[in-house]
């Protein structure tokens, strides 16, 4: 049986992603992430892995089953399957139409912010630092739970801004960032948060907090972009809070969540996974199939069928 790339779940400048089925397996997602644009050694990236596969057992962060660097130093990644990101979730519902409307939409928003709450939680509690959260970068699977993915995995709290993200590159989206990292300080699990409230505020309300351009203008003036929903308002207000001193912590955001939900958030048990073997070589080879396909016997040049 041959590996099959059945289709690119996402592109980016450094980065693609696939949904991979491997013989006798089944559905895996593939990452592929070029790492020759930086500066970090063979060692680090495999010392940040190999620690990730071994340490982070959470139901709600992207598993790794098994990673290699191939000749070209790119790292592929095996990841559980996930089905899109929070961000194709938000593009595929008119948000605009009735966020303020709809107990259905509410009720959904506040379970995902459960869940992406409490792996965070569970990160901080690991001292490790997410370094890049965005609606891009979690996920839901084929029940619409979420998956935190793209980890900055094994970047400890307390690290300077400019890092490296074992998953995807260098972090993070400015729209993101917290606004101590437009001053090169110190990344904290608090900085984290702020970007954790930038996405609760763009699935709750359907677009982005802040735009790159509004940044550093709107954190010179200390202002904060209009809300409404005023229970849902307090709780992102004090997650996108200025001072990092006084912005909550992952413990007290899984608190407040979880009084707006009315009920305490109840994980799954996380269940160990069965270990994959790969065979590296036949996966790069799927890869070049899937993105350089041959034309099918008989087109002409300009792709079209011939006839005789």
């Amino acid at each position: 049986m041959d590996y099959i790339i059945h289709k690119t779940i996402g592109t980016g400048r450094f980065v693609a992603a696939y949904q991979l089925g491997v013989p006798r397996n089944g559905l895996y997602t593939l990452k592929i992430t070029d790492k020759t644009t930086t500066d970090v050694s063979e060692r680090d990236i495999r010392d940040g892995v190999e620690a990730a596969i071994d340490k982070l057992r959470h139901i709600h962060i992207q598993h790794c089953f098994a990673y290699h660097i191939d000749e070209h130093r790119r790292l592929l990644l095996l990841l559980e399957p996930v089905k899109h990101s929070l961000l194709d979730a938000i593009r595929q519902k008119p948000f605009h139409h009735f966020y303020l409307l709809r107990q259905a939409h509410r009720d959904q928003s506040l379970l995902w912010f459960a869940q992406m709450a409490d792996g965070v939680q569970y990160l901080h509690a690991q001292n490790i630092c997410h370094r890049d959260l965005r609606t891009d970068h979690v996920f839901l699977d084929e029940n619409d739970d979420v998956k935190l993915g793209d980890l900055g995995l094994l970047n400890k709290q307390e690290t300077r801004a400019k890092s490296f993200n074992f998953f995807g590159g260098v972090f993070n989206e400015p729209c993101y960032m917290g606004p101590e990292m437009f001053n090169n300080e110190k990344y904290t699990s608090k900085t984290d948060i702020w970007s954790l409230g930038c996405v609760f505020y763009e699935v709750f309300y359907g677009k982005p907090a802040f735009v790159y351009s509004e940044a550093k203008q709107i954190f010179v003036k200390k202002k904060m972009p209009a809300f409404r929903y005023r229970d849902v308002y307090v709780l992102i207000g004090q997650m996108l809070e200025i001072d990092r001193e006084q912005r909550i912590d992952a413990k007290s955001v899984v608190k407040h969540v979880n009084s707006l939900r009315g009920a305490e958030y109840e994980k799954p048990d996380f269940m160990p996974f069965s270990e994959v073997s790969i065979e590296w070589e036949k996966v790069t080879k799927a890869v070049k199939k899937h993105n350089n396909p041959r034309p099918a016997r008989g087109a002409d040049e300009r792709g079209g069928c011939s006839i005789s």
